[in-house]
């Protein structure tokens, strides 16, 4: 009886000891969350496949490598593809190995949190972030930055990429990383959402779908013309040699805003001056060079009654999270509004009066270099140009602009999260459609003075940094609610695949024809359930936690109004 005794706790104790190892911790379900819980089933860390060398040469079968070469062509992509990155090797055979190493132990996807990044230890989504609830299995390759060292293997373990520069450019996704039991945090072909010619002749194009049904979408993106196509460009020079818009500028001075695309943090924005206008004409010879200079200009008009804070500009960036393109599911988060230091003068010349970046701020550059302006430190004139919603809402209660206390929940988020449903719409048609796939976009848009919404930009990799101590908390939450969704997308995707691949070898459907080789019954049928099964949803015990603070807007799993939260009316979709 003792021996029995002594047997059970045995038991008990590696089984506990399998939850608890690595100093991680195995809680949900019944039991409570934690706030980011590396296991939320009890069962999912006892997961074994009965044959593991069968369940991988089935899902060799079934998991099927689909080449995408962006602009590249196949030959240079290739070539592209085998050259030096991060000091890693490029692996044609890595995918594979790291499907062989999850069938042998496919509960580590389920009880472990396991990343590997470009960034630095000191970098801000680490330090503030991914750090404190993930565990980095390749710490040191971020320093490899000789090319002539021997390069590195990727981890098998590795469970996200989290890379500065977009790696797909670099290697064959879903072949030489972003394996199947993996994500990576960018979508190839993101660029027609953060491209701002490629958003605005795509928002012209969605615009003519609403076209009898305008009560559906507010004007919120600026009349934009791209000078790089031809049609649009003519249509601007047709403008600014009319009578009427040398009248505009007679009341407002700025009627038009130039950008370049490729230029961010407020250095390729101009406003159209008279020394601007002299410029775009003489670029397209007044129009007679339109559709012959390649350069990546537009013309955007200006929003010339912007809402005021204390007579300043302002805008304001949210953050999006587009945790799927195999389907689409995307989640909206809260940002913050940035005044400009300078009082807006519409009839300015001076660039940091009429554009909002505290990158073009003097104040904040010289605060930055010397300590101190006007007796405040950076972190003190960082908090003064950014507000967080509620801060905005209070003003705008006292100055009686607003009169509903909650007016941010009632208009502000609703409004924003549309806005951004749209431009999903518009633009999504280039995003390729890969189930490991992820990326976070800064969303930037400003309020008139009737508080209409106008959208102005998107990022990718948005540029979060260290600011002051209640952005850097709002920003580095956002971040890990950010990765627990991706994981808890990434634990849900794994185990219908585990669970598919353990009924296929239960029923008998995959037969061994040589050492490497398998038979699968009706093989294209498989290749199509697990197509289905290998997309994107969430499953009941892995759904965003509660008190995440991302907020679903679109989730194409469902049809009609739920498709995106209700949001969008029956005849609006």
């Amino acid at each position: 009886m003792k021996k029995f005794s002594f047997l059970l706790v045995l038991l008990c104790f590696t089984a506990i000891h399998s939850v608890f190892s690595n100093g991680e911790m195995c809680l949900g379900g019944e039991t409570g969350e934690a706030e980011y819980n590396t296991c939320q089933h009890q069962d999912d860390y006892k997961m074994a496949f009965s044959d593991p060398a069968l369940a991988n040469l089935i899902l060799k079968e079934l998991d099927i490598f689909e080449p995408h070469y962006g602009t590249f062509t196949p030959s240079w992509g290739d070539k592209n593809y085998q050259k030096p990155f991060l000091g890693l090797t490029s692996d044609d055979e890595y995918c594979n190995k790291q499907r062989a190493y999850w069938t042998q132990n496919p509960s580590y996807v389920f009880t472990q949190n396991n990343y590997m990044s470009s960034y630095g230890p000191t970098h801000f989504a680490r330090r503030f972030a991914i750090d404190q609830i993930a565990t980095n299995v390749m710490p040191n390759i971020q320093f490899k930055k000789n090319y002539t060292d021997p390069p590195v293997d990727i981890s098998p373990e590795v469970m996200l990429f989290i890379t500065g520069s977009t790696m797909h450019n670099r290697r064959h996704l879903m072949k030489q990383f972003s394996c199947m039991a993996q994500m990576s945090n960018h979508i190839a072909g993101h660029s027609s959402l953060y491209q701002k010619d490629l958003i605005a002749l795509g928002s012209n194009e969605y615009y003519k779908g609403y076209e009898t049904r305008k009560q559906c979408i507010k004007q919120f993106f600026p009349t934009t013309y791209v000078l790089s196509n031809k049609e649009q460009c003519q249509q601007f020079f047709n403008i600014i040699d009319s009578d009427e818009y040398k009248q505009l500028k007679k009341e407002h001075n700025i009627v038009y805003i130039s950008k370049i695309v490729g230029m961010h943090a407020g250095s390729g924005v101009t406003p159209m001056d008279e020394k601007e206008e002299l410029n775009v004409r003489t670029i397209y010879a007044n129009g007679k060079k339109c559709g012959e200079d390649e350069r990546r200009m537009l013309v955007q008009s200006f929003v010339r009654n912007p809402m005021l804070i204390n007579g300043k500009k302002s805008d304001f960036r949210l953050y999006m999270l587009v945790a799927s393109t195999n389907p689409f599911i995307v989640f909206y988060h809260d940002g913050y509004f940035r005044i400009s230091f300078t009082d807006y003068d519409p009839h300015s010349t001076e660039k940091s009066s009429l554009v909002t970046n505290s990158a073009i701020s003097p104040e904040l550059h010289e605060a930055k270099e010397t300590g101190m302006y006007n007796g405040r430190t950076y972190q003190e004139l960082k908090e003064e140009q950014s507000w967080l919603f509620e801060k905005l809402q209070a003003y705008l209660l006292e100055k009686g602009m607003i009169t509903d206390q909650n007016w941010v929940d009632n208009y502000l988020r609703p409004e924003c999260k549309k806005a951004m449903i749209h431009l999903i719409r518009a633009s999504q048609k280039n995003f390729i459609k890969r189930s490991t796939v992820f990326e976070l976009f800064g969303v930037d848009f400003m309020l008139d003075d009737q508080l209409n919404l106008w959208f102005t930009e998107a990022n990718a990799m948005p540029g979060l940094s260290e600011k002051n101590e209640i952005l850097s908390k709002f920003e580095g939450q956002m971040l890990r609610d950010e990765f627990d969704i991706i994981f808890r997308l990434l634990r849900s995707r794994m185990k219908r695949i585990f669970n598919y691949v353990s009924r296929v070898i239960a029923r008998g459907d995959a037969v061994r024809i040589g050492e490497d080789k398998v038979e699968i019954k009706d093989l294209q049928a498989h290749i199509e359930e697990f197509r289905e099964i290998s997309k994107n949803r969430f499953e009941p015990e892995y759904e965003p936690l509660a008190d995440s603070t991302f907020t679903k807007i679109i989730d194409e799993n469902y049809s009609g109004t739920q498709r995106y939260s209700g949001l969008l009316s029956e005849e609006c979709l």
